[in-house]
């Protein structure tokens, strides 16, 4: 019987006390000044793992408290953060006249505390615990993480750090991170295409841009082939993102290889600090539309998201000719003169078809030379797809453990550096992690595959040679399934102090395995495209093993007078190259009543991509757009080269000797290859293997608050590079300008002799080379001035100089002038002169920056114009006319510099454009729970900073309607 009492006595108690905490809570509402809710406000009780996020009202509840004393702390990202002090007591709301000295002890509390707690409130509950947080519109207490990795605020940095809040991206309409980053200073917004851009900051940019690294949360997620991000490439949406961080300068020393230029890190969203359910519709010009959603939810110590995007967009209309006049008549034989070939034999070495409908009957083949392209939505469209999910688990109050999974998926066209190449390709990964407040250890595993390709050369070269459709041609030319990425990836870091410096130190790995069969890199598959019979279905190469590893520590030690000291060591090791040592040092005084003077050096290195290492792509004789004049020569007997800057030549074409019916022009044999040994041409010039590419940086700044209005960030900076990594480049000189003026010849690949697979006579070879070095300094500006407590103005302004490159043969014309054809009245060479012969002509150290000297951008921001309801910002971004060329894509000043491809579609037409682009956004708040959202791009139509080979820019906009729930 007494146990059966004691058993009720248990449960008496148990359902008392429960009913007891259900009775001690803390409950109100979260507002801005202009007393409008704010939807998502993190609510916690500091020391404690228990706090509420507000709902769509702004209200907040936290239930069944324990009697004692407690700091609310209120934050919401954009905002001041404030912390209000409580008593949960047993009993009813107590006056503070009241107090008796008993009632510490009845609360469990020390009896010393209770002189300083006499002016705080006590009561078994409290309600109506309103806050109002004041904004914080200069965004000078944002956290930051990627400086030094771990929490500091952004004007405490000790480097050069430039942060987009929660804030801006909640006010920005559209998926891509391009359209937040143009009123950050110094971050260069390339647009490639409608609705994508690619990020740089300092630089030499390139279609495939290696020296800038994109990471979330701190992980890779670039895809790992080409070494990529465009900047809607990730697979988070807008609505997860808390806040995007841009480092600049070179950052090896903490996060490794290809922290080069700089790098920007996406902060997500916790599932507990972010709970609810997002839904996002959107639609803009040249058919963008696009549906986001993310839901978040919080369950004691589990939480977890889901996110998910899709979209499409037709780019910009943008005609081009692919024209070359293959026959040299110095006419472009149209659709509708073409002469159809009946037969194609595939034996020939002369650009001759066996048999054609002779239309004109004048015994040679007329075929067509001239299309109209990017013209069709099949080659215009581009379609991305993003999903995520992930979920947190407490294992103790200080200890999460968490596991995700990401998907994208892109189609569309990619401008390469061997031309337009269409790609759909698929990136899927799993990682796990565990954390702890000194502590985290991640795994990482993630899978690039490119579903399938087709090369827009091939493909159009087909339609008019054969007659083709594009739909024919490209089922004919694409390739399926030609490489799949395997990166195997983990980091560790933990933090400790002694002797009152922090350190924090840690690791990491990657481990890659490139498959593509020989379809695409030079790994173990069946020769492709070859031209010696005897190797068909022959099994050559070798599996492609790449693993790097490398590790750091960082201490920060605080010195007298105010000065904090930094400094941090990398060790790496990749699977080709030496070790690389990665040193950082930066030295801050904070003296200054807000703000601080930092000076600091950094080392990174930057390792060349797969691709630059292990592309390979053929392209069959016939199918190349490239041919070499031979000539017969009686004295040699023996058909010879018609090199132009031959002076005998030369001599030929001026007296008439040397006319179009004495020539046979053979079709080159194109090769794209990597450069991961080195080449010999003609047996004895020795081209090197890639090197890793390095920069010094030294840099001297300063932050400030100048009376609370007005926050200032300057720094300049002087950066010298080595070992650059050359543009795609010809490595054999066809057209030498020197005795014996015969071609050049690529007689092996590292040891391996080029004939066992090529007829190296007629193959032209075009890969990356390690180049001479370059150095540049610059100053990169911002302010932000808080004109009323609903206007903002910010300015930013970047300006590069002294850009001075080792090579006198950097930045310079590929051919110089050909003064000893003084006469063209024989001009059946002069197109071959003015394309093809320049085209070839190599120049190894030939660089540029790709990047405009100058560029800035002014904003300004006003919240509730109008009404209360309504927030808007104009801004202008200039860049000055700037050169850019990558491989065969050219745009620069001097028109006389041609492209590597002698086709027109590739035609230099000058610089990139200068000048201003004019951006709108709007945001109008129509209730708690949803929100409408324009933005309208470059409303004066001009041309700006973009990729080169994509689109000249145009206006366009983007209407976005969010639920929230």
């Amino acid at each position: 019987m007494l146990k059966y009492i004691n058993i009720l006595i248990s449960l008496f108690i148990i359902a008392s006390t429960a009913l007891y905490s259900q009775g001690h809570y803390i409950s109100g509402k979260i507002s801005d000044s202009f007393n409008s809710p704010l939807y998502g406000a993190n609510v916690i009780l500091k020391g404690t793992y228990q706090g509420s996020t507000t709902d769509s009202t702004g209200y907040y509840k936290i239930d069944n408290l324990e009697p004692g004393k407690y700091t609310l702390m209120v934050s919401y990202i954009g905002y001041k953060s404030s912390e209000i002090s409580l008593y949960i007591s047993e009993f009813e709301r107590v006056g503070i006249e009241e107090v008796e000295s008993s009632f510490s002890s009845k609360l469990g509390l020390e009896e010393e505390d209770e002189e300083s707690d006499v002016d705080i409130v006590k009561s078994s509950y409290h309600e109506n615990v309103d806050v109002i947080l004041q904004s914080d519109a200069l965004e000078t207490e944002q956290v930051v993480v990627s400086a030094t990795k771990k929490k500091e605020k952004l004007i405490d940095a000790p480097i050069t750090i430039a942060v987009v809040s929660s804030q801006q991206i909640r006010k920005t309409a559209g998926g891509d991170l391009g359209a937040l980053m143009k009123t950050v200073r110094g971050v260069e917004v390339y647009q490639a295409g409608m609705g994508r851009t690619a990020l740089n900051v300092r630089g030499f940019m390139s279609a495939f841009n290696g020296r800038f690294v994109s990471l979330v949360d701190g992980a890779n997620f670039m895809e790992p082939t080409f070494y990529i991000a465009y900047g809607n490439t990730m697979p988070y949406i807008n609505e997860d993102i808390e806040r995007i961080e841009v480092v600049f300068g070179p950052s090896s020393a903490l996060y490794g290889p290809n922290a080069h230029n700089g790098m920007l890190n996406i902060i997500t969203k916790h599932p507990k600090d972010s709970e609810g359910t997002s839904v996002v519709f959107s639609s803009g010009s040249s058919g963008y539309t696009s549906m986001r959603a993310r839901f978040a939810k919080a369950i004691n110590k589990f939480s977890m998201k889901f996110s998910l995007e899709n979209n499409s967009v037709y780019d910009w209309e943008f005609p081009r000719t692919f024209r070359q006049d293959y026959n040299l008549d110095r006419e472009i034989t149209s659709l509708e003169d073409h002469e159809d070939v009946i037969f194609w034999n595939q034996n020939t070495v002369v650009a001759t078809p066996n048999m054609f409908n002779d239309k004109n009957n004048d015994g040679e083949w007329d075929h067509a030379e001239e299309i109209t392209v990017m013209t069709s939505e099949f080659e215009r469209e581009m379609t991305n797809l993003k999903a995520n999910t992930s979920f947190y688990y407490d294992l103790t109050p200080n200890t999460e453990i968490s596991v995700g999974h990401e998907h994208y998926y892109q189609s569309g066209y990619q401008p390469f550096d061997s031309g337009l190449n269409f790609i759909n390709y698929t990136m899927g990964s799993l990682w796990t992690k565990i954390a702890s407040k000194y502590f985290f250890g991640r795994l990482h595993w993630l899978r690039s595959t490119g579903t399938e390709y087709w090369n827009s050369d091939g493909a159009y070269l087909n339609m008019l040679r054969r007659n083709l459709t594009l739909q024919e041609s490209v089922d004919k030319t694409k390739i399926a399934d030609f490489v799949k990425t395997d990166v195997y990836r983990g980091d560790f870091q933990t933090s400790f102090t002694l002797k009152n410096i922090d350190f924090i130190a840690g690791g990491d790995f990657s481990i890659y395995r490139p498959v593509s069969n020989r379809q695409f890199l030079d790994d173990v598959g069946l020769i492709q495209n070859n031209s010696n019979e005897a190797l068909n279905d022959s099994l050559v190469g070798k599996e492609i093993i790449i693993d790097e590893y490398g590790g750091y520590i960082q201490a920060t030690i605080d010195l007298p007078l105010q000065t904090k000291f930094v400094t941090a060591l990398r060790y790496d090791k990749h699977s080709y190259f030496e070790h690389k040592i990665s040193p950082r040092f930066a030295l801050q005084w904070n003296g200054l009543k807000s703000g601080n003077i930092r000076f600091s050096y950094n080392r990174a290195f930057q390792t060349p991509s797969i691709y630059n290492l292990h592309m390979l792509k053929r392209f069959k004789s016939e199918d190349s757009g490239n041919i070499v004049p031979f000539f017969w020569d009686n004295g040699a007997f023996a058909f010879v080269q018609a090199n132009v800057n031959n002076p005998a030549i030369q001599q030929l074409i001026n007296t008439g000797n040397l006319n179009v019916s004495d020539l046979d022009w053979v079709p080159l044999q194109t090769v794209f290859q990597g450069n991961r040994e080195g080449f010999t041409i003609d047996e004895t010039i020795n081209i090197d293997p890639l090197q890793i590419e390095t920069v010094d940086s030294y840099e001297i700044g300063l932050k400030t608050l100048v009376r609370g209005k007005l926050f200032l960030d300057i720094s300049g900076f002087f950066s010298k590079y080595k070992n650059f990594i050359s543009p795609l480049t010809p490595i054999n000189d066809f057209y030498p300008t020197e005795d014996p003026w015969i071609a050049q010849e690529v007689t092996s690949v590292g040891e391996q002799p080029i004939t066992d697979i090529l007829d190296r006579s007629t193959t032209v070879v075009y890969s990356y080379t390690s180049t001479s070095g370059a150095s540049i300094y610059g100053v990169d500006l911002m302010a932000k001035y808080e004109l009323t407590n609903r206007m903002i103005l910010s300015t930013g302004l970047s300006i590069y100089d002294n850009l001075n490159f080792d090579s006198a043969e950097s930045e310079g014309s590929a051919v110089e002038s050909l003064g000893g054809l003084d006469s063209l009245k024989n001009d059946t060479l002069a197109y071959f002169i003015e394309k093809s012969l320049q085209s070839y002509s190599t120049n190894p150290n030939r660089l540029f920056f790709n990047a405009p000297k100058n560029k800035g951008f002014l904003a300004i921001a006003y919240n509730g114009l109008f009404t209360d309801k309504l927030w808007v910002q104009l801004s202008g971004s200039y860049a000055e006319e700037f050169d850019f060329v990558s491989g065969y894509h050219v745009a620069t000043e001097d028109t006389n510099l041609v492209s590597l491809s002698p086709n027109s579609i590739y035609d230099n037409q000058g610089a990139m454009g200068g000048g201003w682009i004019v951006d709108l956004h709007l945001e109008y708040t129509i209730s708690n729970k949803v929100r409408l959202k324009l933005q309208l791009n470059n409303l004066f139509d001009q041309d700006g900073p973009r990729v080169v080979g994509t689109p000249p820019m145009r206006r366009n906009g983007i209407l976005e309607v969010l639920f929230n729930y």
